[in-house]
């Protein structure tokens, strides 16, 4: 075999190109340290993405908790009513101020409702993987406004108790890691008094 030849010039000196056996030689070292770059870049992500997911859920605990801490403030604190069993508490917010106290405005009361198809029995009714879950309603009782706060909450862990003028508000949130699929939980908990 000749060696390529531009212009009178060689282009390789004494090789005519690579073998088959070089080629195979610097795949496999291009693949032994490639592979482990790799799946440390995989794993990575992986560990970010599911950090990010539970970051999220803990979030979601804080944001609804805070949420409901500075509207009860607000609240006349006679008005504070809690259902017997912790899952609904109801109050009046205040419409302004006379010379004799204060006027009540709207009754609001949150709630801690049961999804659809589930029962609470700490089983999965419904098949997605989490027991007893359900969603957190926020209801004006004057006008009827209804809005939903919160789903994928854990009931169980889920309450508002009243002791004295103090509401103690537990609120717990479920989650999925994407990657996983492990389920996670965050709970906040939060003393409220009534400035009103």
């Amino acid at each position: 075999m000749t060696a390529a030849h531009i212009n009178g010039h060689e282009l390789c000196p004494g090789n005519a190109g690579t073998t088959l056996l070089e080629i195979v030689v610097w795949t496999a070292l291009l693949a032994g340290i490639g592979s482990p770059a790799v799946m440390g870049f995989l794993t990575s992500t992986r560990v970010m993405s599911e950090a990010n997911g539970q970051r999220e859920v803990h979030e979601r605990a804080r944001v609804l908790i805070h949420r409901m801490e500075r509207e009860i403030r607000l609240a006349i604190g006679t008005s504070m009513e809690t259902r017997s069993d912790g899952t609904a508490l109801t109050f009046t917010l205040p419409l302004g101020f006379t010379q004799v106290g204060v006027r009540a405005g709207s009754a609001i009361r949150y709630e801690l409702e049961i999804d659809s198809g589930e029962a609470s029995n700490g089983i999965d009714d419904d098949g997605d993987q989490l027991s007893d879950e359900g969603q957190l309603t926020r209801t004006n009782l004057v006008t009827g406004e209804r809005v939903v706060l919160a789903s994928n909450l854990d009931l169980a862990g889920s309450s508002f108790v009243k002791a004295n003028d103090t509401m103690v508000l537990t609120l717990s949130c479920l989650g999925f890691l994407r990657h996983s699929g492990a389920i996670i939980k965050a709970s906040r908990t939060r003393t409220v008094n009534p400035r009103n």
